[in-house]
Order: structure tokens, then C-alpha cells, then sequence
């Protein structure tokens, strides 16, 4: 089923998307309160 596939892509990439996010804003507020 090409919809499920493409569901699944969708929400992989936005769960990357939301780590990279995170991962930059936890970065910032680190190196913020240093």
C-alpha cells in the first residue's frame, strides 16, 4: 500500500526533523547557561 508507505516516510522525516530541532535547542540553552 503505497499510502501507508508514504505515511510512514512522512512521519520518520518529521520525527528526525523534530530530534534535529531539539537537539540544537538543547545545544543552544546548554551553551547558554555555561
Amino acid at each position: 500500500m503505497p499510502d501507508d508507505e508514504k505515511d510512514c516516510s512522512l512521519w520518520s522525516s518529521a520525527i528526525l526533523f523534530l530530534a534535529l530541532s531539539n537537539t540544537s535547542c538543547a545545544a543552544f540553552f546548554f551553551g547558554q547557561h555555561r
